[in-house]
């Protein structure tokens, strides 16, 4: 697990550890994602958009609203949660 955005370039700088709390973490990791989704929807920002590179089809979504977060899943097991509050910690990625 790591926040966000430090899976942007090279990871060397990315510490050894979780810095998600275990609550969010087993909480995103529990959400369902089973609404399919289509990343280049008009409706979604950049920060989702960005999710295309790391495979355009395969994506689905799933809320998670105790954290007011959206839940992206793909078929490969990865799960990346963005949360409205730009000071949780909730914006992780998971696999």
């Amino acid at each position: 697990m790591a926040p966000l955005h430090v899976l942007e370039g090279s990871l060397l700088g990315l510490v050894d550890g979780c810095p998600v709390p275990w609550n969010e973490a087993c909480a995103v990791i529990d959400t369902p994602t089973d609404t399919a989704v289509s990343l280049d929807s008009i409706d979604f920002t950049d920060t989702v958009a960005r999710l295309a590179a790391v495979a355009v089809e395969g994506w689905s979504m799933g809320v998670l609203p105790e954290f007011k977060a959206i839940v992206f899943g793909h078929d490969s097991g990865l799960k990346i949660a963005i949360a409205a509050d730009r000071h949780s910690s909730c914006k992780r990625a998971l696999k």
